[in-house]
């Protein structure tokens, strides 16, 4: 399923580097900086800076490192893809609207909306994707028949679900979010992007559309 034995070893050594660096972030220095700013201050430390460097740093090293089997210039250019991006756009988009309405019985901004969660998500899409699309599962995928990515979107799914454990951890709210069926709902998100990531082979696509989910959703009260 992986391309090469060195990208195998590296693949193998950066998801535990990776998963590591994270998790010691969240579980012992995320708290601190919440504590010390304002939240939107904070997000934009976390979500832009520490993501920045954590995340699409590494991240874009080693798929210019391998470039020959992941495609790397072809990752930022636009082609096609975008009929996928704006289906998945239309869908998350009424998702989101009904799913708010049905729970609160109207439809209005949160009471925490800024324009700065736009450059927050923004970053959040890019860094998230960069790792997850365009360097994990990228580094997975081989041949162009659905059945053959089909095990390598799954365990990316799962992969990106289990990177949201410590800042459960840390939020304390762990098992609300695995009873509830939250986790349900990464899962599915992470199959979706990866789904317009195949389909586009454009990083920029699931990275635009995880930035609408995560903006949209969190700027409705």
């Amino acid at each position: 399923m992986i391309k090469n034995k060195k990208l195998t070893v590296t693949l193998i050594v950066y998801t535990i580097v990776f998963f590591s660096a994270w998790a010691f972030f969240e579980l012992l220095i995320a708290g601190r900086i919440e504590a010390a700013v304002s939240p939107i201050v904070s997000d934009l430390i976390k979500d832009c800076i520490a993501k920045t460097l954590i995340w699409s740093v590494p991240a874009v090293i080693l798929i210019r490192k391998f470039k020959d089997d992941l495609n790397f210039k072809e990752l930022f250019l636009p082609k096609k893809g975008w009929n996928c991006f704006g289906i998945f756009f239309a869908a998350f988009t009424v998702f989101i609207l009904v799913n708010k309405w049905r729970t609160s019985g109207k439809i209005a901004l949160s009471e925490d909306f800024s324009p700065l969660l736009l450059i927050v998500y923004l970053f959040v899409g890019i860094n998230e994707e960069l790792v997850f699309r365009g360097w994990l599962l990228n580094s997975t995928l081989k041949g162009e028949e659905f059945s053959e990515q089909l095990k390598p979107i799954l365990i990316n799914a799962v992969m990106f679900l289990l990177i949201h454990f410590p800042i459960w951890i840390k939020n304390g709210d762990f098992f609300t979010n695995l009873t509830s069926g939250a986790f349900i709902f990464i899962t599915v998100l992470s199959v979706a992007f990866s789904y317009s990531f195949v389909k586009s082979k454009n990083i920029i696509v699931p990275a635009l559309l995880h930035m609408w989910w995560d903006f949209f959703l969190t700027s409705l009260a």
